[in-house]
């Protein structure tokens, strides 16, 4: 059971920057799972709202600003006294803005896998967005380790059009009657659910279906029997150090 920071580690350290990952990575974690945005420019950003103002010292949508002027942004807002480790090769007197995707992908040379859920919004960006992440899944050649997620079907609708090659995965609450079915039908390989919604039926319906099944956002150690017990593929969390503390990372 692999165990896949949520934003990076969102619960201890500043959620979808930098400065987050490389926290993640020095806990010896190379699964992630991030969000996927488009900016003025039309660059993919990584950041989880569409706009930018719980997570940076601006108020706005991320698509009225550049590249550059997100960058410029302090996005460890959450977190003014918090720094990575000591021991983590990482300077947070730089880079404290909201992060292109490549940047962050380019950042992390023992990658094992990566989520990249993109975030609903219109049509006509969504289709720019599955265009350019289908390149830049291929020009970084993420393989297998590049999943490209969402809970918009119109989005999945466009990487089929694309002949994505990439693995994708449906995101799914409980707006979705039959998940199972809905991610089969869009050609998914990963079935990413909220955890509250899973249950024995599920777990061996998606294993029938040849879904790969991962669990956000679990937080509650005490579901670790559980979970092992169903032989999920990977655990999405906001705290990964104390899941360290009962499972090694695969």
């Amino acid at each position: 059971m692999k165990i896949i920071g949520h934003r990076g580690a969102r619960n201890e350290a500043p959620e979808n920057t930098l400065a987050g990952f490389a926290y993640l990575r020095s806990l010896g974690i190379n699964h992630v799972e991030l969000d996927v945005h488009l900016d003025a420019e039309q660059q993919l950003v990584v950041i989880h709202d569409d706009t930018v103002d719980r997570t940076t010292d601006h108020e706005g949508n991320v698509r009225d600003y550049t590249t550059i002027q997100l960058a410029d942004m302090d996005a460890h807002q959450l977190w003014h006294d918090w720094s990575p480790p000591k021991h983590a090769t990482y300077d947070l007197t730089i880079n404290r803005g909201v992060p292109t995707l490549k940047h962050v992908l380019a950042d992390w040379p023992n990658l094992a896998s990566v989520q990249l859920e993109v975030k609903p919004a219109s049509d006509k960006d969504l289709e720019i967005i599955a265009r350019d992440l289908i390149e830049l899944c291929q020009t970084l050649n993420l393989g297998d380790r590049g999943i490209i997620t969402s809970s918009s079907l119109k989005f999945h609708q466009y990487l089929n059009e694309l002949d994505c090659k990439q693995p994708t995965g449906l995101v799914a609450d409980e707006t979705i009657t039959d998940p199972i079915q809905t991610a089969k039908s869009l050609n998914c390989n990963y079935l990413c659910l909220d955890w509250q919604l899973c249950k024995d039926s599920i777990v061996q319906a998606a294993k029938d279906a040849n879904l790969k099944l991962s669990l956000w956002t679990v937080n509650d150690t005490e579901q670790l029997q559980t979970l092992e017990n169903w032989k999920i593929d990977g655990l999405i969390t906001d705290v990964p150090t104390q899941w360290l503390e009962l499972t090694k990372p695969v």
